[in-house]
């Protein structure tokens, strides 16, 4: 269907980051919107230090070569699935100036947070150029659990947005504490259901399996190996792991993969356990019997604990799971109770969405 006459909508976001949430929310993102009736695509906009953070080299021939296999899947996933604007925007400055557009997003994921923008805000992430009119909004904006909203930076720009929607209920209450009004809602990924658009099988094995995805390093990393170890004394289920980083409790790791591949594994997943949030979110989406491993660092975990919190699933904690005999022990999730609590958000938060858009 034609694009002519639709009107335009501009998302920015991490999706050039060698991230799987990244690029899947964003893929998200613009499949709701073009499905609403918009001509919806990611602003193709790559600021120098995530340019520097993908391509540099790892360290040692092998990761080198496991990272050099996720940029190509990456690349082509994107190519393939994403809608993106021509050419490349490395200024924040000309980001607006190209186009009759009629809204600017950003957001979702840690768009907010400094730490990843390298310590500075970032002015394309704010949407803080020249939109010509075009309206601004944040949806599902986070800061990683960073307090933000009283920095003089933050206020000011944020007094510039049309709607403001935020991941996190930590980052509502700091917003609203600052003479601001926004609104927690659902990232993105769980906007939609439907992946098999994307989905790609071609590395899943054909056995039941635990699957692991864990982010961050050191003792969290420690932690949650010693965790799998446990658990798989319990259960006869082999572990597959993936991430950017292996674990010696996995029976198979598979680094390298594609956005395609790794919803593949959760989809095929016969049980899941993680610390990221999305990948609680996709096994929520997926219905699928998980557990959640919180991060050592607490600010971590709020995005995981919003969302756990929404569907009623806080007991899925390790934290609060304490002892069990096997996994056929653990309290099943009852997903007919879950999914309509979980689809009544989806509609309150794409409601926002449109709403936000003037729809």
């Amino acid at each position: 269907m034609s694009n002519l006459g639709k009107l335009k909508v501009r998302v920015l976001t991490f999706h050039q980051a060698l991230n799987y949430g990244a690029v899947l929310q964003a893929y998200a993102l613009c499949k709701t919107l073009n499905d609403a009736g918009y001509d919806a695509k990611v602003s193709n906009y790559l600021p120098y230090y995530f340019a520097f953070q993908i391509y540099r080299p790892a360290k040692g021939i092998k990761k080198s070569i496991e990272k050099l296999r996720k940029i190509i899947g990456f690349y082509q996933f994107r190519k393939k699935n994403l809608p993106t604007t021509e050419g490349l925007f490395f200024f924040p400055r000309n980001l607006g100036a190209r186009e009759d557009v009629h809204a600017f997003i950003c957001g979702s994921d840690q768009i907010w947070n400094k730490k990843l923008t390298s310590n500075n805000y970032d002015d394309g992430y704010f949407l803080n150029f020249e939109t010509h009119g075009g309206l601004r909004i944040a949806y599902a904006a986070s800061s990683g659990g960073e307090i933000i909203a009283n920095d003089s930076y933050v206020k000011q720009v944020l007094h510039s947005f049309d709607s403001i929607g935020v991941r996190e209920a930590s980052l509502s209450k700091d917003i609203n504490a600052n003479s601001l009004t926004s609104t927690v809602v659902l990232d993105p990924s769980l906007l939609i259901k439907d992946y098999d658009a994307v989905i790609s099988y071609e590395r899943v094995p054909q056995v039941e399996y635990i699957l692991t995805y864990v982010v961050g390093s050191g003792e969290t990393l420690l932690g949650f190996n010693d965790y799998v170890e446990q658990l798989k004394k319990k259960t006869n289920l082999i572990v597959l792991h993936i991430g950017s980083k292996g674990i010696a409790s996995s029976d198979m790791e598979i680094l390298d993969i594609s956005p395609g591949d790794w919803v593949g594994f959760f989809k095929r997943a016969a049980f899941v356990v993680t610390n990221s949030f999305h990948g609680t979110a996709f096994s929520i989406n997926f219905e699928k019997q998980f557990l959640f491993y919180p991060h050592g660092q607490r600010t971590l975990n709020q995005r995981q604990e919003t969302l756990l919190k929404a569907v009623n699933l806080e007991n899925r904690n390790t934290e609060v799971v304490g002892s069990f005999d096997s996994i056929e022990s653990l309290e099943s999730i009852d997903y007919t109770v879950v999914t309509p609590k979980l689809s009544s958000i989806v509609e309150t938060s794409r409601d926002f969405l449109l709403q936000s858009l003037g729809k």
